[in-house]
């Protein structure tokens, strides 16, 4: 079982127009033992979850329950054989060629915690 423990996380952000990126900190709760965190979107109002080394966010949890959002950072821990404890090279290496298959794979752990509550 993952503990969970609040704290400050950078998140990258990205500007379209002009491409550059940058950083914002904001109020998290990370995975103790997983390179993952979840924040809550204040102007979208629902959370994400993010890769903590790179800042990257992996995914929208559209849940309002924050133990469910528990649920889903657990089972995307799973996912990856380092628990997403990687630098942001390794995770490209690992993730970007297979980022659609990810994203859906997101998405179906996400319905499923929501079909279990």
């Amino acid at each position: 079982m993952i503990q969970f423990q609040q704290g400050t996380l950078r998140i990258l952000i990205r500007w379209y127009d002009d491409d550059p990126t940058g950083f914002i900190e904001v109020p998290a709760t990370y995975g103790i033992g997983t390179g993952l965190a979840y924040h809550l979107d204040e102007e979208r109002k629902y959370y994400c979850i993010t890769h903590v080394p790179s800042g990257y966010k992996l995914v929208d949890v559209p849940l309002k329950d924050e133990l469910q959002v528990r649920q889903v950072l657990a089972r995307i821990a799973e996912l990856d054989p380092d628990r997403w404890n990687v630098d942001q090279e390794t995770l490209k290496k690992r993730h970007s060629d297979k980022n659609w298959k990810m994203y859906r794979t997101f998405e179906a752990i996400v319905e499923g915690v929501r079909a279990l509550c």
